[in-house]
């Protein structure tokens, strides 16, 4: 069979096989010279590479799209699992600990997302199914009623999922958010997790938390304060919460973000915030520009103290590594700090270039000492 394949820009090849999808898509990725590419159908299809060329629909003389599909990697105490998505799924390293998805692939096409606990992953597919692998300690048998999935999250040792009618269901542990207990979990927006603990945002704005108490899974203290919430952000052990009208409030183990009382006056006009296992990081808007304000456990990136001179200058974004954070700034400069063994590379200097290769925007970087 013989097809022609177009890239977005518009440049088009035409490519032959005989058996596989597989075939048409690595013979495209060598005549383009890129990775990772989705072939769709004139009707946006996306084609399994695994599915006969027979069973497509496809005739000679086809005209099919090709589509960057970067992929992504989740992490589980000792296995990785990376997917495009709405494409295929593989995974790595411990076989008993989710580093062997051979015996559910077939479930695993096409994947929406994947979350990792600490011995296993659970697979989001993009016909609202949930497909669970690796020793995550409990049945992975979940209810065939378990359908319409909007939203997977994970927290150690549990999951939990957001269905389209707005109902949550969660399995695993019980300590660490397996089982939500009394809490009538309807009505919900979205969910967030921590290390060992779930927040829901109902569609009024209110919060609801189960799991390990003093990990943010108790909430009753900050309850008045959670109203009108706009999004949940989870370390380790604690949750820091943005409502409308950009204020924060936290909740959970101190030593990982949940107090933070000592910068609240500084937490105005929050825009995003970042997280490591044991501190937050948010960003406020100041005028044209943003600042940065920390706090939790020090080490871990709780303190800008030795980098807040740079910070100064205005920062466009923050993300943080298990035990460090990173924020580019406005001038295209990178700070880090935290942990050194953990991504702060404190004394390097990067600058990133920008550029835009067949459709797709890249960059690349400097780095000087």
């Amino acid at each position: 069979m013989r097809v022609a394949v177009s890239l977005p820009s518009g440049r088009t090849v035409q490519l032959s096989a005989t058996r596989r999808v597989a075939e048409l898509k690595a013979a495209a990725e060598k005549a383009f010279g890129q990775s990772f590419l989705r072939l769709l159908t004139a009707n946006g299809i996306s084609l399994n590479p695994q599915t006969l060329l027979a069973d497509t629909g496809l005739r000679d003389g086809d005209t099919l799209s090709a589509v960057s599909c970067p992929p992504r990697v989740a992490a589980a105490g000792k296995a990785f699992a990376m997917w495009c998505p709405n494409g295929g799924c593989i995974a790595w390293g411990d076989p008993v600990a989710g580093g062997d998805c051979s015996s559910v692939a077939e479930q695993l096409w096409p994947v929406k997302e994947v979350q990792g606990s600490y011995a296993g992953f659970a697979a989001l597919r993009s016909d609202g199914r949930v497909t669970c692998w690796g020793d995550v300690g409990v049945e992975t048998e979940l209810p065939s009623t378990l359908r319409d999935i909007q939203q997977l999250q994970s927290t150690n040792f549990a999951y939990a999922t957001l269905d389209r009618q707005g109902r949550v269901y969660c399995w695993g542990d019980s300590d660490c958010g397996g089982d939500a207990g009394h809490l009538a979990l309807e009505n919900v927006a979205t969910l967030a997790s921590a290390g060992g603990a779930f927040a829901a945002i109902c569609h009024d704005g209110s919060v609801l938390t189960w799991g390990l108490e003093d990990g943010g899974g108790d909430s009753s203290h900050v309850s008045h304060q959670l109203v009108k919430v706009q999004h949940i952000w989870g370390s380790l052990g604690a949750f820091a919460a943005l409502r409308s009208d950009g204020q924060l409030v936290t909740w959970g183990d101190q030593q990982h973000g949940g107090d933070s009382s000592h910068v609240q006056e500084a937490l105005r006009d929050v825009m995003h915030v970042a997280t490591t296992d044991s501190a937050f990081a948010a960003l406020c808007r100041e005028g044209d520009a943003a600042r940065v304000v920390a706090w939790g456990h020090a080490e871990y990136g709780g303190d800008t103290s030795t980098v807040e001179r740079r910070l100064s200058s205005g920062v466009r974004q923050i993300t943080g590594s298990l035990g460090a954070f990173a924020a580019v700034l406005v001038d295209g400069g990178v700070v880090c700090w935290g942990h050194s063994m953990m991504g702060n590379v404190a004394g390097w200097k990067w600058k990133w270039r920008w550029m835009v290769y067949d459709g797709i925007c890249c960059f690349s970087s400097g780095v000087s000492q």
